[in-house]
């Protein structure tokens, strides 16, 4: 009896790019869930980081009389020291103020709120008994101010709810004071660390206070002591 061999049939051209054409396909639905689920690890990284910074800011507060720590802003005779410079004793870490997100070569990821908080300096620093609604105050948020800038501009100098700031009494024809320097960087939404110590994620819009209060004091709502 004759044996006839088993030939192996290869893929015919249009079987070959129907496959392509499904993997295609599977790739540009699965490749955004992928980068979406990377960025919202992130996000949860950059908030632990967040509250790390928050409870070395309450303890910095506890053994210098209750004050806020100072920032690079405006610290008068203080040499300007940062923020981070306050905090990192309590910490004992300084990569959590780097966020996973900043892809700037800054060595702090977060901006202070220091017009409200410690606008002349440590020795002019607000003592804590002063914020009047610490888990509706902002302490500190995303930051993508360039070099070692560590502070925010509050939302009265923003312009609407977020193009270019006005900052004192000329519009800016830049986006330098953009939002006042928050930067949305978890999928359109800026990590904020309250005055209570309590983190949330949220829209830029959520911080400006309302539309139309550009330049004026009804901007501050979430940014003033009271």
């Amino acid at each position: 009896m004759q044996r006839f061999k088993m030939q192996r049939k290869g893929f015919t051209l249009i079987e070959l790019l129907v496959v392509i054409a499904i993997i295609a396909i599977l790739a540009a639905i699965l490749f955004p869930v992928f980068a979406r689920a990377r960025e919202n690890a992130r996000r949860a990284s950059c908030q632990s980081n967040l509250k790390q910074i928050g409870i070395g800011i309450m303890m910095y507060t506890q053994d210098y009389d209750e004050r806020m720590p100072g920032s690079t802003a405006n610290n008068g005779g203080d040499s300007y020291h940062s923020l981070s410079y306050y905090v990192q004793p309590y910490v004992k870490s300084t990569q959590v103020f780097k966020c996973p997100s900043d892809s700037t070569t800054k060595t702090f990821s977060y901006g202070y709120n220091y017009v409200s908080l410690a606008l002349n300096g440590i020795s002019n620093a607000v003592a804590i008994a002063q914020i009047q609604s610490p888990a509706e105050t902002v302490e500190l948020v995303d930051d993508l101010g360039g070099g070692t800038q560590d502070y925010v501009y509050a939302a009265r100098y923003w312009r609407s709810n977020g193009g270019p700031s006005v900052y004192g009494n000329s519009a800016s024809t830049t986006d330098a004071y953009q939002h006042g320097d928050v930067d949305a960087r978890h999928l359109d939404t800026v990590n904020t660390l309250w005055c209570d110590g309590h983190v949330k994620a949220q829209k830029i819009s959520s911080l400006a206070g309302p539309a139309g209060c550009a330049g004026t004091s009804a901007c501050n709502e979430l940014w003033d002591l009271n």
